[in-house]
């Protein structure tokens, strides 16, 4: 017999199935974008801290003076986003190279990817949207400030923008389907509202 509650079932694995395969490929890309963009950071921590070292190392991202990581990741820009040492200092904890925040933020994306609730999707998309305007800051600091093109920054730039794109597809899946099952929850109270009614009106006539 196919029972309103029955129907709710079917319409919700149904709605569940159509959205899995989507949900899925968001999952797959988040990854692969959070592993890439961690690679990225890695790669510029180790740039930075080789060239203070060794000032004679040229990375295969130096290509010329205008287009040169090192220059950018040693600039007073390369620590801090350049906003701590002014406030804060220089022997501050939190005047670290740029590309440590990067891994903190992609380590971080990784562990909650794994979580996946509405409080955790939330948490993503708010460092997404953070990350994004830092991004804005300093792609404007390269182009109007140090008049340098940096190709691991861009990169991390793009990378930034497409998580900021997944976790908003996220969001907006696990909100159509709380709709869904709100509105099914709805149509079989609605549903299982006059079959009741009738119910007890046959039991007052029994007794």
């Amino acid at each position: 017999m196919d029972t309103p509650w029955n129907s709710r079932e079917k319409l919700a694995s149904r709605t569940r199935a159509q959205s899995g395969g989507a949900s899925w490929a968001v999952w797959a890309c988040t990854l692969l974008l959070c592993a890439v963009g961690l690679s990225l950071s890695l790669y510029a921590y180790y740039i930075e801290t080789r060239k203070e070292e060794d000032w004679s190392y040229v990375a295969s991202c130096d290509i010329s003076d205008s287009i040169s990581c090192s220059n950018v990741f040693l600039s007073k820009y390369g620590k801090g986003f350049g906003l701590v040492e002014p406030w804060l200092g220089r022997e501050s904890i939190l005047n670290q190279p740029n590309s440590v925040f990067g891994i903190i933020f992609y380590v971080f994306q990784l562990l909650l990817e794994f979580v996946y609730t509405p409080r955790s999707v939330t948490l993503q998309l708010g460092a997404a949207v953070l990350s994004n305007f830092g991004s804005v800051y300093l792609a404007y600091i390269l182009c109007f400030v140090l008049h340098n093109l940096c190709l691991v920054c861009v990169s991390t730039y793009v990378v930034n923008f497409l998580l900021l794109a997944c976790f908003v597809a996220k969001k907006l899946g696990l909100n159509h389907q709380a709709l869904v099952d709100s509105a099914l929850r709805g149509r079989v109270k609605g549903s299982l509202g006059p079959r009741a009614g009738k119910k007890n009106l046959a039991e007052k006539k029994i007794n």
